[in-house]
């Protein structure tokens, strides 16, 4: 039985029913037996606390942003706490570092940090962190993801298989002549007419994404090219030498606005496990 103050009477056990009755608020949606554990409240939660693509797949719900704040308020603080996301952070370093990892360093570099061979991960994020002058490991777990293992790019569509090698292609529809048009914009005329792409110091090489697969969905594979050499003519087609990067795992596709059906896509980098899983075709 319940006493007038919510807990369980002397000598009886309290059932789940107990815990959800139309008397407590929202947020008193937790065991009462989580308020005696103190300071061991973090320490247990470090055991199911997983911050976004943790999972080995799209569908996984990060619990450190889609779970656990929605149990409690209690829970959703704890969840903000920055150990715990530095713990995340350390460990998509070393399960995946050639994504990850390099991330990471090319972030450290690129805001003129130096790096030192064989330094530990956990020293090297708290340099990365003020280096970056970020408030919070947080911060930095984004950052990293939006930067360095998202990308959003057009997406051209062609189901080939897809090998790490060049390969040519010629651009003759009007949605593709937009896609190369927009995607050499920033380099040189000679760079749009054959000649070495020139890419100035801090730029990105000229890239796209090809949707190889079918059906091209959420989860769907997808690669990362560079272009390598292209020629645009007059009427806008054009040849195009390319040169796959990388393979991705598309998160979303949409059309882009005016654009006779050319579509965007937003992707992340494949780790070396996902890649190896992926389809030859």
């Amino acid at each position: 039985m319940m006493g007038d103050d919510g807990q369980a009477g002397s000598g009886a056990l309290a059932g789940p029913e107990d815990y959800f009755t139309q008397r407590q608020k929202p947020d008193d949606k937790t065991f009462p037996q989580f308020s005696e554990l103190g300071d061991l409240k973090l320490e247990v939660l470090q055991f199911v606390a997983e911050a976004p693509f943790e999972g080995q797949s799209l569908n996984y719900v990060s619990t450190l942003t889609h779970s656990l704040p929605l149990v409690s308020k209690e829970l959703k603080s704890l969840s903000e706490t920055d150990s715990l996301w530095k713990d995340s952070l350390f460990r998509q370093v070393t399960r995946d570092p050639e994504v990850w990892g390099e991330g990471v360093k090319k972030m450290f570099l690129s805001a003129g940090g130096e790096d030192q061979e064989g330094e530990a991960w956990p020293n090297l994020l708290e340099r990365v962190l003020q280096t970056l002058q970020l408030e919070s490991y947080r911060d930095l777990y984004r950052q990293v993801l939006n930067s360095q293992v998202r990308t959003i790019l057009p997406m051209f569509v062609m189901f080939q298989p897809m090998r790490n090698q060049p390969y040519g292609l010629h651009f003759f529809e009007p949605r593709y002549r937009l896609l190369i048009a927009d995607v050499m914009a920033p380099y040189p005329l000679s760079s749009r007419q054959g000649g070495p792409i020139v890419v100035a110091e801090g730029q990105n090489p000229p890239v796209f994404i090809h949707g190889n697969t079918h059906p091209l969905m959420r989860g769907s594979p997808a690669w990362l090219v560079q272009v390598v050499r292209c020629r645009i003519y007059e009427d806008g087609r054009a040849d195009v030498f390319s040169l796959p990067l990388r393979p991705l795992i598309i998160e979303s596709i949409w059309e882009l606005p005016n654009s006779g059906h050319l579509y965007a896509a937003q992707c992340i980098k494949a780790s070396p496990r996902e890649a190896e899983a992926m389809p030859s075709s």
